[in-house]
C-alpha cells in the first residue's frame, strides 16, 4: 500500500518477533509510525474484561489500525486533500526523534512563539 502511494523504502522495527513500528521514506522524507499494542490491550481489557486478549491478538489489532488509517490518509492525498507531509508530519523522523516527540519536548516554547506571533 505505501509503495503504491509512492514510498521509496519501507521497513520494519522488530522487538523480538513482534515488528515495533514501520519506517517509510516518501519524497525524501523519513517517516515511522510505531504499533503501540499495549494500549489496544488495556482499551480491549476494559471494555470486555472477562475476555483474554493475548498480546498477538492485540498487535494484529494494533496493525490492523494503522493500515486501516494509512489507507484513508492515502486516499485523502491521491484526492488532493491533503498533501502526504500535512498528514504524517507528526511521524516525521528527524534525527533520533519523531517531530510530534521534539514537539512535544518544545511545547512551552512552541506556544509562547505562537502567542507572540498573534500579537
Amino acid at each position: 500500500m505505501l509503495v503504491d502511494a509512492g514510498a521509496e523504502y519501507l521497513s520494519f522495527h522488530y522487538k523480538g518477533s513482534f515488528a515495533e513500528s514501520v519506517t517509510f521514506t516518501y519524497e525524501g522524507r523519513n517517516y515511522q509510525l510505531p504499533a503501540r499494542w499495549e494500549g489496544v490491550k488495556r482499551v480491549l481489557e476494559a471494555e470486555r474484561p472477562r475476555s483474554t486478549w493475548t498480546d498477538m491478538q492485540c498487535q494484529r489489532i494494533a496493525w490492523r489500525h494503522i493500515h486501516d488509517w494509512l489507507k484513508a490518509q492515502i486516499a485523502m492525498v491521491q484526492s488532493g486533500q491533503v498533501v502526504m507531509h500535512e498528514v504524517m508530519m507528526p511521524y516525521e523522523f528527524i534525527g533520533n526523534r519523531t517531530a510530534f516527540q521534539i514537539m512535544e519536548s518544545n511545547r512551552k516554547a512552541l506556544l509562547l512563539e505562537a502567542h507572540d506571533a498573534q500579537g
